[in-house]
């Protein structure tokens, strides 16, 4: 309880109680602290005492205390019983931090490609050729299938982890000026500058090795070259494996 009313007088009802007054004497109540110093939040009725609060084990406990405040809980929980209608808990301590990630090593992780192999020749189609018996005649039916994924894959190693490997792809052959061209996703091959290269997101598992499957109906016949980088957990990126494991060249033809 807060307040500093401790006589109230009533005027009485005509014909039914003549005026009378009630005195109220709360020895155990804080009269003068102001309800900021008291309580959690008392602009949002937060009636709670707060940590510190002079309210504190400052009633000694008595029989004429309940044996609980008015969240149900133990009434002395100290010393000695608090001062109003509440009965300050501290609450559970605050988890522990979480552990800290390694600083930065400074060497980052090493990306390798194992697929596809160096100058490797990949058909973007295959004939099939068989022969059926068609009216007694037989007759040689090709049958051509369109490649629709370039699976690229590696392996990414290092002591702290590896958080994530990114792939670019870049087609060989004659450029506009400082451009590129680049494998996107979504648009397929796109001119653009050629230190700005769209960043492929490979699928990491964790066992280390990782996969990107690029659609290959958006890649035309022509010589690629694939260039891999990578995050560890220590906060490091780029590669830190040979340039003959982190960067691939392969041809991709039409037959």
């Amino acid at each position: 309880m807060l307040g500093n009313v401790v006589l109230q007088k009533y005027p009485g009802v005509a014909l039914v109680s003549p005026a009378n007054d009630a005195t109220a004497n709360f020895t155990n109540t804080d009269r003068t602290t102001p309800a900021e110093q008291l309580f959690v939040n008392p602009a949002k009725k937060n009636f709670h005492l707060r940590a510190g609060a002079t309210a504190i084990d400052k009633v000694p406990t008595a029989s004429s205390t309940s044996a609980t405040d008015v969240d149900g809980q133990p009434r002395t929980n100290g010393a000695a019983s608090d001062q109003g209608g509440d009965e300050f808990v501290a609450g559970p301590p605050p988890p522990a931090p979480p552990a800290s990630a390694p600083s930065n090593d400074g060497t980052p992780p090493a990306i390798a490609v194992t697929t596809p192999r160096a100058n490797q020749k990949i058909k973007l189609s295959t004939t099939r050729t068989r022969t059926i018996r068609r009216n007694g005649r037989k007759v040689t039916r090709r049958t051509t299938t369109r490649r629709t994924r370039l699976r690229i894959a590696g392996t990414a190693k290092d002591p702290s982890g590896v958080k994530g490997v990114i792939v670019t792809i870049q087609k060989l052959g004659t450029a506009a000026g400082a451009k590129c061209k680049w494998f996107n996703a979504s648009k397929g091959i796109v001119l653009r500058g050629c230190t700005r290269p769209p960043l492929l997101l490979a699928r990491l598992a964790a066992d280390g090795t990782w996969v990107y499957n690029a659609d290959a109906r958006k890649l035309s016949a022509g010589k690629y070259r694939i260039i891999v980088l990578g995050g560890d957990n220590s906060g490091s990126n780029g590669n830190s494996a040979s340039p003959a494991d982190a960067i691939r060249r392969f041809e991709l033809t039409k037959k």
